[in-house]
């Protein structure tokens, strides 16, 4: 039986403090990751305008959705960490984190004097990941890397797109998000690490990294056999037919990548003459032959409706999907049915939707997630409970610009 939600109970990381020194995606996304488990996540951000995604459109009353989603679960504390006050009342929450997270450009940190270095003198335990475009000491370390940089130079872009046509960037920037991807791993193997060690450490996240290992077999086919991957289009390069196919009112994609779904296949569309002719028979022999065998499905498939295909080749378990628009997924019973899509109230925006926990957790009910925080909203909350700050040196702060609080609502 689930046990009942609690305030304190967020997930397998409650008790977990993570400082939060990232801004805009890759970074927000990998402490998201870890909010989502639990985390506390504390977010530092200057005292003018906070983190610049705030600002990005579509805003909300003044707020950026893309910010109340990637950064809900967060506690915002708004510093100056230029100025040596702030920069101590940095370290004093360093003092009592196990995790800080950033992803400025390398070199940053340590002008400034809040790099590893800096941080161990007064938490030797406490777990540094940087995510950066390049990595902390490469040769590359200070060119500045977007997430369509990553995937130009990971060789993403190469294999995406149609034949013939001009290279297409991904739809879903994988270029930061692996770097978020791959820096909540790193974070979560580290504090594995320093439960029998004792230690924190150094953590070194490139975006370009994690993009190249997320290719897979491209540059492998090539270090390995000299392939050099083109675009591939909608369909598949090694296993045919599998991918797009138009149907009546859209697009569709088929997965039938072993003999069972190529029978079952050939008998729902009612062409079983495709099971004995020569050219199609194995997979192999349906690989070598796909620019003729393909022509032949076009002519089949355009004939019906998606709702049509999917029922048909459902009833005989062919792997069928129609290709969504954002709406469509967004008013997809299956996402309600797992939780894919939470309603907040936010203190600013009103009522907004956010991206539910893509991790489950069947055995434990979870508090529910809180909403993204307003510039500030947690400063005086933060510096008192956990940096020792007076009421008082708190109000002196906020005089000279240090830290900024958000305003107390009515």
């Amino acid at each position: 039986m689930s046990e009942k939600p609690t305030e304190s109970y967020r997930g397998p990381l409650t008790g977990v403090r993570v400082l939060d020194l990232t801004r805009v995606l890759a970074g927000p996304y990998a402490t998201n990751l870890l909010g989502d488990m639990g985390a506390e996540v504390i977010k530092i951000e200057d005292t003018a305008s906070g983190d610049s995604s705030r600002a990005t459109h579509p805003l909300l009353n003044g707020i950026s959705s893309h910010f109340l989603n990637l950064n809900r679960n967060k506690k915002s504390v708004a510093i100056d960490m230029k100025h040596p006050k702030g920069r101590a009342k940095v370290l004093d929450l360093v003092k009592v984190s196990d995790v800080v997270v950033e992803n400025f450009r390398p070199g940053v940190l340590a002008r400034l004097r809040l790099d590893y270095p800096d941080l161990i003198k007064v938490n030797p335990s406490v777990i540094l990941c940087s995510i950066s475009g390049f990595g902390q000491e490469s040769s590359l370390r200070d060119r500045p890397s977007y997430d369509v940089i990553t995937q130009a130079l990971s060789g993403a872009m190469s294999v995406t797109g149609e034949p013939g046509r001009p290279p297409v960037r991904l739809g879903v920037p994988m270029g930061d998000l692996s770097g978020g991807i791959f820096g909540a791993l790193a974070i979560l193997g580290a504090l594995h690490e320093r439960t029998t060690t004792g230690r924190g450490q150094r953590l070194d996240v490139s975006m370009l990294d994690g993009l190249v290992h997320l290719m897979l077999y491209y540059p492998i086919d090539y270090l390995n056999a000299g392939i050099v991957a083109k675009p591939v289009g909608g369909r598949h390069e090694h296993i045919a037919p599998y991918g797009v196919f138009e149907v009546a009112d859209g697009y569709i994609v088929l997965a039938i990548f072993h003999g069972k779904f190529w029978r079952l296949y050939c008998e729902a569309i009612e062409h079983p003459e495709l099971l004995t002719d020569e050219r199609f028979i194995h997979a192999a022999d349906r690989h070598r032959n796909r620019a003729e065998l393909y022509p032949i499905l076009d002519k089949v498939m355009i004939m019906r409706t998606r709702a049509e295909w999917q029922e048909l080749l459902d009833r005989v378990g062919v792997p069928v999907a129609p290709i969504q628009t954002s709406d469509q997924v967004a008013n997809m019973p299956l996402m309600r049915e797992r939780e894919m899509f939470v309603e907040q109230e936010h203190a600013q925006a009103g009522k907004v939707f956010v991206s539910g926990r893509p991790i489950k957790f069947p055995d434990r009910e979870l508090a529910p997630m809180t909403p993204a925080p307003v510039l500030g909203e947690h400063t005086r909350e933060v510096l008192r409970d956990l940096a020792g700050t007076t009421a008082e040196q708190l109000t002196l702060l906020e005089e000279e610009g240090v830290v900024k609080s958000a305003p107390i609502p009515d």
